[in-house]
């Protein structure tokens, strides 16, 4: 039985499309929702004078907002939030472990889904090395 779904989304990607298909099936499930967006690492030194630090804060920032923003759209409809800096991978595996998820969903550009599931993208990634379901929805077109 499904009863905690994690919804990954980011800044460039979020959509309502994932978002209200994952709330929907909450509801319809009696299941609590969780979001995450994970800021990814930064790694040496770019010539503009950026250190990778610099670049973390910013990634994290932007995904605190991006969380903020929905949580402000769908008020209540949150069990859970995490942000989290790393690879995002290894990061979602900690929170599905720790957070103890049944179900993860994650969107895809449609335009490009067979290319996503066929190359070694984050998306594939992420389904080879994780125990539970995963939810795959059209978006960001």
């Amino acid at each position: 039985m499904i009863k905690k779904i994690l919804i990954a989304v980011n800044d460039n990607e979020t959509s309502t499309e994932i978002l209200d298909t994952g709330f929907a099936l909450a509801e319809q499930l009696g299941a609590e929702v969780g979001i995450v967006d994970v800021a990814r690492l930064s790694f040496g030194y770019i010539d503009a004078g950026i250190y990778a630090r610099q670049i973390e804060e910013v990634n994290l920032n932007i995904a605190k907002h991006t969380v903020k923003s929905i949580k402000e759209k769908y008020p209540g409809k949150i069990a859970a939030d995490f942000e989290p800096v790393g690879d995002p991978v290894s990061e979602i595996r900690k929170i599905l472990d720790e957070w103890g998820a049944d179900l993860i969903i994650i969107g895809h550009h449609q335009r490009s889904v067979f290319r996503k599931i066929a190359d070694t993208s984050q998306e594939r990634r992420l389904i080879n090395q994780i125990d539970v379901p995963v939810m795959v929805v059209p978006c960001c077109n």
